[in-house]
């Protein structure tokens, strides 16, 4: 059985999404953002230098709150001014204009850099506390950077967390291969397909979506438990 999705209070939602909405992303098609980010970047790496070529490019920063976006993207340094091109990849990606089988379709050739057709398991789960982290961690930074509704956001975002490591485990159960045993990877047409077949995996490429995933597997509700992989 499935889990029945509830709405979180739209209040926090929609002040998270005004927020995310001032990154820009949402005026751009994932596959845009994508393209134009690989673009910039240097042997899978950015320096600062790149990453706000690629914000004016795209006209995503404006002037008057530069400085506050800037420190947004520092959440994503490896070193002082150096950044990893998946993370940012995939947070783009999410926050790009698209349906979700072109976001699972991009998100599964950042990990497929050999164009295998296919990654590991353990990539998966990579992929997973990577979209996790995005959600929970990264973007409502971003009420703090503002100074806005922190205490909201924070007490929001401590419940969400109750239930990352059930909501990944449950991830794993939607987007996994039927048969384990047989298949220990997963092949890109097979992510794609269980990326946007129904809900609630067809959900959860937002971040919007991944949390609202999360908001309803409280401890309660008995139809969604916890999945661990094998």
């Amino acid at each position: 059985m499935g889990c029945t999705l509830r709405k979180p209070n739209i209040d926090q939602e929609k002040i998270l999404g005004d927020l995310e909405e001032s990154l820009g992303f949402s005026d751009h098609t994932s596959e845009e953002l994508d393209l134009h980010l690989r673009k910039f970047s240097t042997n899978n790496r950015l320096n600062q230098s790149q990453l706000i070529d690629f914000l004016n490019t795209l006209k995503l920063v404006a002037w008057n709150n530069r400085k506050q976006i800037i420190a947004f993207y520092d959440k994503f340094q490896v070193e002082p001014g150096k950044y990893l091109l998946k993370p940012l990849l995939v947070m783009v990606i999410m926050m790009g204009n698209s349906p979700s089988h072109i976001k699972a379709k991009l998100i599964f050739e950042a990990y497929d850099t050999e164009n295998s057709k296919r990654f590991s398991i353990s990539t998966l789960q990579e992929i997973l506390d990577l979209m996790l982290s995005i959600s929970l961690d990264k973007l409502p930074a971003l009420s703090e950077i503002k100074f806005y509704s922190v205490e909201i956001i924070k007490r929001y975002i401590l419940v969400l967390n109750e239930n990352r490591i059930t909501a990944k485990n449950h991830m794993l159960k939607l987007l996994l291969p039927f048969d384990r045993a047989v298949n220990d990877y997963i092949y890109k047409d097979q992510f794609i397909i269980n990326c946007y077949k129904e809900e609630p995996a067809s959900i959860l490429l937002t971040p919007e979506g991944l949390r609202t995933f999360i908001y309803t597997l409280n401890k309660s509700a008995g139809q969604c438990q916890a999945i661990i992989p094998k």
